[in-house]
């Protein structure tokens, strides 16, 4: 239980989200799906890495599923979004590092509008594709945790409550959620949108400068997915780092 000040900050940090199920057997409504061959633009060439091979194709999300849920996404108003990810199946000991952007190549998100003609691609060898299961999403709330500056910025008042917080961002989610669209990220490498914040301004500058804080909000969770979760795991957005989680965050314009 929250004190009323601490919960009262903690309620206005809550950010709508999607919490995902992979399965015929998940409760909610379908977002998109996991895996299996990609539908892409006719005559589009399966995406690569240069020099290194070919991305695995991850999942598949529909643009106007995802506007109707109204989880602060602005995305197109119809199509898909096809999230393609080098996974090491090449070459496992390569991976996406945002400390090296030349790296940031093994990572793609391909929008098909609803009107192109569209083909089923097949991966190129050496790529195992993933099984395709449908992604099944239910309404939810997201809060933040420590590896957030904002969590730090807005809690460091209250020493205290920082184990009643922590323990109410765990029970909000649950240690269940495999899978998520919005919302803050959940990974086990570090707040995912201060590496691309340091990506982008270097790291001479400190979370609590104003710039820092403007870039931080232009970027929002469009995709998470775990490995851990049987498929892949993948955590979105316009740039992306590989590790146990990838993840990806996609910038608002």
């Amino acid at each position: 239980m929250l004190p009323a000040e601490v919960a009262t900050v903690w309620d206005g940090l809550l950010l709508p989200a999607l919490h995902l199920r992979a399965g015929d057997d998940a409760d909610g409504f379908v977002v998109g799906r996991l895996g299996g061959d990609p539908l892409v633009p006719r005559g589009m060439p399966w995406p690569e890495w240069d020099g290194v091979g070919p991305l695995s194709f991850l999942a598949a999300i529909e643009c106007s599923t995802v506007r109707a849920a109204d989880v602060g996404l602005t995305l197109p108003e119809d199509g898909q979004l096809l999230f393609f990810c080098y996974d090491g199946q090449v070459d496992g000991d390569l991976f996406i590092d945002l400390d090296h952007p030349s790296t940031q190549a093994g990572a793609r998100i391909i929008y098909v509008p609803a009107s192109t003609p569209t083909e089923r691609l097949s991966a190129l060898a050496p790529l195992r594709p993933y099984d395709e299961v449908p992604l099944r999403a239910r309404q939810a709330a997201s809060a933040a945790t420590w590896e957030q500056p904002v969590w730090w910025a807005v809690f460091a008042d209250f020493p205290d409550a920082f184990g009643a917080v922590g323990d109410a961002a765990i029970a909000l989610a649950g240690l269940c959620v495999r899978h998520q669209i919005g919302g803050y990220p959940m990974t086990c490498q570090g707040d995912v949108v201060s590496q691309v914040v340091g990506a982008v301004l270097g790291e001479r500058l400190a979370p609590e400068s104003p710039l820092w804080q403007l870039e931080a909000r232009r970027w929002v969770l469009l995709l998470q997915v775990d490995f851990d979760a049987a498929v892949a795991t993948w955590e979105a957005g316009a740039r992306p780092t590989l590790g146990r989680h990838h993840s990806l965050s996609v910038k608002v314009k």
